[in-house]
Order: C-alpha cells, then structure tokens, then sequence
C-alpha cells in the first residue's frame, strides 16, 4: 500500500504510466500521452484514496505555439481574460460531459517568448484544461494557436517524485481527521455511521480521512453529526 509520485515521460498514457509503477495501480489528474511531469500512482489497497487528490490544485509549463507572430504586449493583455474564474467547455476529446463550467485560474504568466512560441508558467484548479486554454488564447488573439508543450511541476503540494505511505500522504493534505475508538474499529468495517462514543480524536475538516491508531483506514464525510463511511481500506494486520 502506497502512494508514488513519478515524473511521467512522453509517449505513455497516465494508465500505462502507472501500470508500469505497480500491476492494477489507480492514478489522479490524467495527464495527456504527450504531456509530461508529476503524476499520483496509487499503488494496492491506497487506491481507495485516489478521491482525495482529484481536487487538489495543478501547476505547469509549457509552450503555446501561435499560428502568426503576435506582439509580446498584445498576448500579455489577452491573457488577462484567462486569470480568475473562467469560463471552459471541455475539448471534444475529454472524458467528461462538454458543458460549459466555471474554473479557477490562479496565474498565468509568460516566462518568455521564441518567435511564435509562448514559454508559459500556469497554475490553476483541477479540472482546467490548459490545452484548450491555449486553442481559446489563439482565439482571443485571431490568429489560432495550439499546445505544443506541457510540463506538470506541481499537485497540491507536491512538487517532487517521491514514494509516500498512506499516512505520509494524508498529512500533507488539509482533510478533516477522525480517530476512532479500537473498540469501534470493526463498527466501521461493516459500514455502520458512527457516533461521538465511537470516536477518540477529531479534526474537523472535509473530507475526513478516519484513522486507527497511526494507520489511515478509511474515508468518511460527516451528516448530522454522524460519521458517514465511504470506504474503507483493508486492514494490514489482523490488530486491526
């Protein structure tokens, strides 16, 4: 059970990427087959955790390449409009439903410019789609322009390759945090709520993250002031 953070080469998909790390790995925030940089591969039972890293924010770099030469000062207006909360309709490729959807974009900067190629630094709220920020830049401009490079160098706050245990990973995270009681331990393996008898420690917070001593083994959310379990993770040992 673990969670590693690999630095996905070109020419792989986020699947083929993560099967590579682990046989039957789940991973977080796809990346394009062309694309590169950080990538989550959940390895075993931790793939029960990839629903706390599908919001966390995304940094990148890249280049854009425009169709016509475009005044520096020009594109530095135009990206003005891509800052903030944003308008985005999937492109038709993505996986998801194509309806407009508001997305937060954080920064947008260029770093510097090589003829018609825009060096660009972004960060931003997980769901953008930076390449067809970059095909709505070209629009903006009137001249076309595509993606021709994208470098993820940041989720949440993880900025490096590394392997994490499930605790390790959790404790960078702003989650809520529920201990529960031993006594109570198999009450959430079947699934029941459990109540404020059931729960030693609590740190408030969505989603919750439910712990058995030092080990992470479960995600819950909260109703009424009951704890809803989601799913659990199967236990490492028979102590717990």
């Amino acid at each position: 059970m673990r969670i590693i953070l690999i630095d996905k080469p070109a020419g792989l998909t986020s699947a083929e990427a993560s099967r590579a790390c682990c046989p039957g790995a789940g991973h977080a925030g796809t990346l394009d087959k062309q694309a590169t940089g950080l990538l989550l591969v959940f390895c075993g039972e931790a793939r029960k955790l990839v629903p706390l890293a599908q919001k966390l924010d995304k940094e990148y770099e890249g280049v854009i390449h425009l169709h016509q030469p475009i005044p520096q000062k020009a594109i530095q207006a135009a990206i003005k409009k891509f800052t903030g909360t944003i308008i985005q309709t999937p492109p038709v490729k993505a996986a998801v439903t194509r309806l407009p959807r508001k997305r937060k974009v954080y920064t947008f900067e260029i770093e510097r410019m090589e003829g018609k190629d825009v060096f660009f630094r972004i960060s931003c709220q997980a769901g953008t789609y930076v390449r067809k920020i970059a095909s709505d830049l070209g629009q903006q401009l009137g001249c076309s322009a595509h993606l021709k490079a994208l470098r993820r160098t940041r989720i949440g706050p993880f900025t490096l390759p590394e392997e994490l245990t499930p605790e390790e990973f959790v404790g960078r995270l702003p989650v809520g945090k529920v201990w529960i009681k031993e006594k109570s331990i198999q009450k959430a393996r079947y699934g029941h709520p459990l109540e404020p008898a059931d729960i030693e420690q609590k740190e408030s917070g969505e989603p919750i993250v439910l712990f058995a001593g030092q080990q992470v083994v479960g995600l819950a959310h909260e109703d009424n002031k009951k704890i809803i379990i989601d799913r659990m993770l199967k236990p490492e040992s028979d102590s717990l």
